[in-house]
């Protein structure tokens, strides 16, 4: 009699615990699916991989999804381009068609990743597309490379052949909010000199400003 209603207990403790835990999991999922679907995505998978395999397999492929979605927004990371809103400070994402509020000619371009060889041609590729849809011509680029944590040889090679391919095209590029390993690189491939330091600029804003005088200048 007591292992009965022992054992009745702890399966009520047992329940009762596990209904609040899954009280608390779908409060953590449904925030998870609001803050970045892709997790969500990933959560179900590593739910539904522990309940079918196992704990040790399920955890070990929602590794394996987890290196592949990372691998994803590297290769293909996300762009945008910069404007600014009123009523906020700062730069934010802007839709290509929608107003900048900068001097006409200036797109301003943010990469969200390092750059390297396997993401360089998305990277030209999406500028390119980019300068070539815009509904006014483009005279000036500013790269915004505070994301940009690391950047390869190949990735500088493909930065070299967009700024030759722009320089005939009478586009100047410029380079805000590097790191000291992006500049460093910079100096290494002789990008910097080609480029010229003026080009590059401690903040979007600096940069703005500067080419915005460069347009006062020449806005022909």
């Amino acid at each position: 009699m007591w292992r009965r209603d022992s054992g009745s207990n702890a399966l009520g403790g047992f329940l009762f615990g596990t209904g609040g835990s899954l009280i608390n999991y779908i409060q953590e999922f449904r925030s998870i699916y609001q803050t970045r679907r892709s997790e969500f995505v990933l959560s179900l998978l590593t739910l539904v991989g522990v309940l079918v395999f196992g704990l040790i397999e399920g955890v070990a492929l929602a590794v394996g999804f987890s290196l592949l979605e990372f691998i994803k927004r590297i290769y293909r990371p996300h762009t945008s381009i910069l404007g600014i809103h009123e009523g906020k400070d700062g730069f934010h994402k802007v839709e290509q068609d929608e107003e900048q509020f900068f001097f006409p000619g200036l797109i301003v371009y943010k990469f969200n990743a390092p750059l390297f060889f396997a993401n360089s041609s998305f990277f030209v590729n999406n500028i390119k597309t980019i300068v070539a849809q815009s509904s006014e011509p483009v005279r000036y680029l500013l790269i915004d490379a505070e994301a940009i944590s690391d950047i390869d040889s190949s990735a500088a090679d493909a930065l070299r052949e967009l700024y030759e391919d722009f320089h005939e095209q009478n586009i100047l590029i410029g380079i805000a909010a590097a790191n000291d390993i992006f500049m460093s690189i910079m100096e290494k491939t002789g990008l910097l000199e080609q480029i010229g330091k003026d080009n590059f600029y401690p903040t979007i804003r600096t940069g703005i400003i500067a080419m915005g005088e460069r347009y006062l200048d020449f806005p022909d």
